[in-house]
């Protein structure tokens, strides 16, 4: 159930992420990730730690959102099996990038080994040149396009995995390039099944946001693989985290007043675009107001849990359980209460109001379940019941040469079949706005 917990809730931010697009909107499914990971592992150090797991989640998600793809859905629509396989296994390396990145950093934060300052530095530092390296080599020298005339940012995600692999594979840390390995499966297979979901919808389905189920589709893929990859690289392991208290306020604040401060920035801008908003002096500046109020009210729930833990009893101890509930049920609410704003916009119609108010369904059932099913953590080792269920598959699944190979034969059988059964969808004449790539 842990799994389909995680799914969800990764399905939920990638539909939230939607709303907004790019790497900033990435951040939602990204914190969703890691809350929902920490908070149904049964693992007492990572519900302790869980604001720094969502915050490490969030910015490893959000690399991806650099990637354009518009260009690729479309060749997905043609009618030759060349135009359309070649949009699928692009998609797939798009969708694979992004869980790859994020997988990876997960698996350097998780076990709680690798949480300095004087680690993660010269880290980002290693990973921007091997983004710029990769960049420069594969587009400016060699010249290859994925969709031209559009940004090849993936090349540049490419180079940062490639430097985060060298990194793990130099510090003998196999785990960590299996769940880079992983979550590029995990990524790619579902940003092509929800891709083929869109296509089958639009020309077999009713009329509908199919775009919308795309989004969800991938993200609930992509979201239980890898907490499939992760919970059973990490299981039956407890380990005890060495962080500052500084390092626990600022993931705190990175989940509370950041992440969902930058998801109301983006609303506030589209309001502005539709002329909703007007900018002026800056006491009267509607963004200044509505993002004070927000830093506010992240701060004034902050005080009032604590107070709440206080009352208890557990002075200078807060709950660990609450506080993961209370993160994650914040950052589900917030950000998806944010994004509810643009059924405010003149534009929304039917279609709109029906896919917002199925967010809402999936934020109360997340939010009930949350509170309600999810047990305390126990201290030490974990139980048989808080172990991993997918034990079955673990064996083949921890090997290297597996997963590599699962990559290579999977994606591109995945590819075709989705590409044939697309092409069936809508034979005859060539849909309309739809340009091929070959």
């Amino acid at each position: 159930m842990k799994i389909l917990f995680v799914a969800l809730s990764v399905a939920l931010g990638w539909g939230l992420r939607g709303e907004i697009g790019g790497e900033q909107g990435a951040l939602i499914p990204g914190v969703l990730l890691g809350l929902s990971l920490a908070l149904s592992s049964g693992k007492e150090s990572w519900i302790k730690n869980i604001a720094i797991i969502g915050s490490a989640s969030a910015f490893g998600m959000s690399l991806g959102g650099i990637q354009s793809y518009g260009l690729l859905i479309g060749y997905t629509m043609c009618r030759d099996m060349l135009n359309v396989t070649y949009g699928y296994l692009m998609l797939a390396i798009v969708g694979g990038l992004w869980g790859a990145f994020a997988g990876g950093i997960l698996g350097m934060v998780l076990p709680g080994e690798k949480l300095r300052i004087r680690f993660w530095v010269p880290l980002i530092i290693i990973l921007y040149i091997g983004g710029e390296l990769c960049y420069y080599i594969l587009i400016e020298l060699i010249g290859i396009r994925m969709t031209p005339p559009r940004a090849e940012n993936w090349a540049w995600v490419l180079g940062a995995i490639l430097a985060l692999l060298a990194v793990n594979i130099y510090l003998k840390d196999t785990r960590t390039v299996r769940l880079v390995l992983k979550g590029f499966l995990a990524g790619g297979i579902g940003f092509m099944f929800g891709e083929s979901l869109q296509v089958y919808g639009r020309f077999l389905g009713p009329e509908f946001d199919w775009w919308k189920v795309m989004e969800i589709s991938f993200g609930f893929v992509m979201g239980g693989g890898l907490a499939i990859a992760i919970f059973t690289e990490f299981e039956g392991e407890e380990k005890q985290w060495e962080v500052s208290s500084a390092t626990h306020i600022l993931a705190i604040l990175v989940v509370t007043a950041f992440v969902p401060l930058v998801t109301l920035y983006n609303m506030l801008e589209g309001f502005e675009e539709k002329q909703i908003l007007l900018r002026t002096t800056l006491w009267q500046d509607p963004y200044f107001n509505i993002l004070l109020r927000g830093v506010a009210l992240a701060i004034l729930s902050l005080l009032i849990l604590f107070a709440t833990e206080k009352r208890k009893g557990l002075i200078g101890k807060l709950d660990i359980h609450n506080l993961g509930i209370f993160l994650f049920t914040w950052s589900v609410w917030s950000n998806g209460w944010i994004t509810q704003m643009k059924m405010a916009l003149p534009q929304q119609g039917t279609t709109s109001v029906i896919i917002h108010y199925i967010f809402l369904l999936i934020m109360i059932l997340l939010s009930v379940w949350s509170v309600w099913k999810i047990p305390a953590p126990t201290s030490g080792q974990l139980t048989e019941t808080q172990a991993c269920t997918v034990c079955p598959i673990r064996k083949g699944l921890t090997n290297t040469a597996v997963v590599l190979l699962l990559i290579l034969i999977i994606i591109p059988l995945l590819a075709l079949l989705f590409a044939g059964t697309s092409i069936l969808t809508h034979t005859g004449v060539m849909p309309p706005n739809i340009r091929p790539r070959f």
